[in-house]
């Protein structure tokens, strides 16, 4: 679970810290996948990334902290609010304020404590795995220098690029009721935190996915990290969609790109909410 991730603490020399590395590097992203874990998430092009296990250790630039992910076996975010509350490894600890409003499947909470002998500042943050598989954390742990709002925006920007594998689509199924309800319609995310301390920042993510009664469709995403270390991730593209239905008989709005990806979401409704895999949008007409 999420005691996995903090197995050891690597210490790698470098120059810049890894938040920084999204402002000297905004437009190189690399993406990182796993396909017997079903993940694939992006981080900046310069920072180094290696399989250890059931774990990634990512580090550089500087000798005084690590950022690691790992999956865990919870299912509900009530679980995971539960998990960390109660969570400790050793002397390190939560500490803190829990922000459960990271999405509808996410929350984080700062760490502090001391491990390997090394005092230690952290922040980690979880996701539940929208299909019911294993769920994604995320840490950062820093020794030798207080914790800040662009490291914290640096986990839970990256948390937000985190994408599972589709979910397996049966053959043409396709469902009207939910097609009624999204066509000639746009599905608006929206994610976003600033900080209103001196030499602070804040993230921006956003997600709009037009959806026109001719079965073709815009999208575009946005991800951004303001302040001190600025981080810019974009993606868009065009196609056809259909909403069809999964092997568990839920309906997925599937989207076929002209260049040739796929994009799946698990959608759901809460009154005049539309969730898609988990996340909370927003309908607009077209």
């Amino acid at each position: 679970m999420i005691r996995n991730f903090l197995l050891a603490l690597l210490m790698i020399s470098a120059t810049h810290s890894l938040a920084q590395q999204g402002r000297d590097n905004a437009a190189g992203m690399k993406t990182v996948r796993n396909a017997s874990w079903g993940v694939s998430f992006r981080i900046p092009e310069p920072l180094k990334c290696r399989q250890d296990g059931e774990r990634y250790i990512i580090t550089g630039p500087l000798n005084n902290e690590v950022f690691i992910v790992a999956r865990h076996e919870l299912s509900t975010k009530k679980d995971l609010i539960t998990a960390f509350k109660t969570w400790k490894d050793g002397d390190l600890r939560p500490s803190g304020t829990m922000y459960d409003d990271l999405g509808n499947s996410a929350i984080g909470c700062k760490l502090r404590g001391t491990y390997n002998n090394v005092v230690v500042n952290g922040y980690g943050v979880s996701c539940i795995h929208p299909r019911g598989g294993k769920g994604i954390s995320m840490i950062i742990l820093i020794s030798e220098r207080a914790l800040t709002k662009a490291d914290e925006n640096f986990v839970t920007s990256t948390l937000s690029t985190v994408t599972f594998a589709e979910a397996p689509v049966s053959a043409p199924s396709d469902m009207p009721e939910w097609r009624e309800k999204v066509s000639g319609k746009m599905l608006h995310y929206r994610d976003y935190y600033s900080s209103n301390t001196s030499g602070g920042g804040g993230y921006h993510n956003e997600r709009k996915i037009r959806l026109r009664p001719d079965q073709s469709f815009n999208y575009f995403w946005e991800s951004y990290i303001y302040g001190p270390a600025m981080r810019e991730d974009k993606d868009n593209g065009n196609g056809s969609w259909r909403i069809a239905r999964n092997n568990s008989g839920q309906p997925v709005l599937e989207l076929n790109f002209d260049d040739g990806r796929q994009k799946n979401f698990v959608m759901s409704q809460q009154g005049s909410l539309i969730y898609l895999d988990g996340r909370k949008y927003y309908i607009e007409q077209l």
